[in-house]
């Protein structure tokens, strides 16, 4: 993905999962079956100021509008190294604080990260080639209408 920074990913990926307030449910608790067990980022490979950097994105997210607030885990080998909230649940200053146990949609998040992951996968097969057209995959993309 050329020029894409990873702000800027991590700014379409909270846009997209901004909550639909009006539509939520009285918030609930959800108790998990299995505990997380937390660990370091050096303790599984990776780097010790992991949380400052995601901190200091997070922030700069929040106070550029890109999501009223959000909630962020890392894992790495069955270990949390990583999990924090930030900001609200809707733009209202009364609006419920972000925690770990909150609830977002993310069913428009399903086709981009079900695409996106195969593509990644076939590509790193050898099977896909991003700079071909989809027409030369599937040539009823070749058709006049689809120009």
């Amino acid at each position: 993905m050329k020029g894409t920074t990873s702000a800027s990913i991590l700014a379409a990926a909270l846009a997209a999962c901004t909550p639909n307030v009006s539509q939520m449910p009285s918030p609930v608790r959800i108790e998990t079956v299995t505990t997380l067990i937390r660990a370091k980022p050096s303790e599984v490979g990776m780097r010790d100021d992991l949380g400052p950097t995601l901190d200091s994105l997070m922030k700069v997210a929040l106070a550029e509008h890109v999501a009223p607030g959000a909630s962020l885990a890392v894992g790495r080998h069955g270990r949390i190294v990583y999990m924090e909230s930030f900001g609200r649940l809707d733009t209202a200053s009364a609006s419920p604080a972000v925690d770990e146990n909150s609830i977002y949609d993310m069913a428009s998040l399903t086709k981009v990260i079900a695409t996106t992951t195969a593509a990644m996968i076939l590509e790193a097969q050898g099977l896909l080639d991003l700079d071909r057209t989809v027409a030369s995959y599937v040539p009823e993309f070749n058709a006049p209408d689809k120009a």
